[in-house]
């Protein structure tokens, strides 16, 4: 397993994929977190102050920014 690393597939595996996986799954589960909130406030679970919404999912860091724009297809 060590001379995985040493491999051309290996080395791109553990330094791009697995870090990508990560930022993946934390994008998941910042918008499950998100899904959730908006599902107790439809159900009447929560009361609504717009400035929590805005402190807590509109806070976005430029990376994020830039990852969701390339999801979307809006980069060149």
């Amino acid at each position: 397993m060590l001379d995985f690393y040493k491999t051309g597939g290996g080395r791109r595996f553990c330094d791009a994929t697995l870090p990508e996986i990560g930022r993946q799954l934390k994008r998941m589960a910042d918008e499950m977190k998100r899904a959730n909130y908006l599902k107790e406030v439809e159900l009447g679970l929560r009361k609504v102050n717009p400035g929590d919404v805005a402190k807590e999912f509109i806070d976005v860091s430029e990376d994020e920014a830039g990852n969701r724009a390339d999801d979307m297809g809006d980069t060149p």
